[in-house]
């Protein structure tokens, strides 16, 4: 399907979709040809956006995009056809196309709460290679302008958002509010299939979380996999952005599935430490 978007104009869209797209340009041209060189279109897996020419040019052009979306990664590809000869065309001339294919990225983030520290990691995963997802029950906390990786989403209870998550996914725990945090915190626990759940807050917080998480009978293992205080105990500091250094590097970790240095002070403590320090 073409749509009347010029190629330009598509491809923030294309970056917001979080599917395959390719971009072709026409690099050069000899002989009488349909378009000139510079001229681009934007392909997707079901669209197309601008023209470089039509006719069977263009079919052989965005068969093979498609065909490049399947190898999973960014390909870089060039065609020289000849019109007349391989595309039966009648101007008589020779084009050669340069085709670009973008993969979305494979790693998801959502962030829940649209507070100051949230705001300051925005700064840093926004350059990452991830795709975000920003989640708030207040409209007005977003900024008008979000990074091109970046979607965000207002639920009357952010808890919602958690049913479309895909597997795998990472999760951040940043609200304003420490019993929506809970219901965040057992909500992706429940779910069972996260990489990672991060959660802000002191290791008083921690304890009483992992305490009444016990209570309700979630296991060892559910409550050890529940990062709190989340972030890095290598980066001190209580500035937003001195803690969204510290969890952006957590994250980063999580990326290249790197251990995290040892350290004297390790706040990621397992439950039966927590419960034996308060027993002292």
């Amino acid at each position: 399907m073409t749509t009347h978007l010029q190629w330009h104009q598509a491809i923030p869209l294309c970056e917001r979709a979080n599917q395959p797209w390719a971009i072709a340009t026409v690099l050069g041209v000899r002989g009488s040809t349909p378009r000139d060189a510079g001229t681009k279109m934007v392909i997707t897996a079901t669209e197309t956006y601008d023209t470089v020419g039509g006719g069977k040019l263009e079919w052989l052009i965005i068969n093979k995009a498609r065909e490049l979306f399947g190898t999973g990664k960014p390909e870089q590809h060039t065609e020289q056809l000849v019109l007349g000869q391989n595309t039966q065309q009648c101007c008589g001339g020779a084009v050669t196309l340069l085709l670009e294919t973008f993969i979305p990225a494979k790693n998801t983030l959502h962030i829940f709460g649209a507070g100051h520290v949230a705001h300051a990691l925005l700064k840093i995963v926004g350059e990452l290679d991830l795709r975000v997802h920003w989640i708030d029950n207040r409209p007005e906390q977003f900024p008008s302008v979000l990074p091109i990786n970046t979607q965000s989403h207002v639920y009357p209870n952010p808890v919602q958002h958690i049913e479309i998550m895909q597997p795998q996914a990472m999760a951040l725990v940043l609200t304003h509010d420490h019993s929506l945090d809970y219901q965040l915190c057992t909500a992706l626990l429940d779910r069972g299939d996260c990489r990672y759940i991060g959660l802000i807050g002191s290791r008083t917080k921690s304890l009483r979380f992992k305490k009444r998480l016990q209570s309700d009978a979630f296991s060892t293992d559910a409550i050890n996999a529940l990062n709190c205080p989340v972030g890095l105990d290598s980066v001190p500091g209580k500035q937003p952005m001195e803690v969204a250094v510290s969890i952006a590097g957590q994250i980063i970790q999580q990326l290249y599935c790197l251990p995290e240095p040892a350290t004297k002070k390790n706040n990621r403590v397992s439950w039966q430490q927590l419960v034996d320090e308060l027993a002292e």
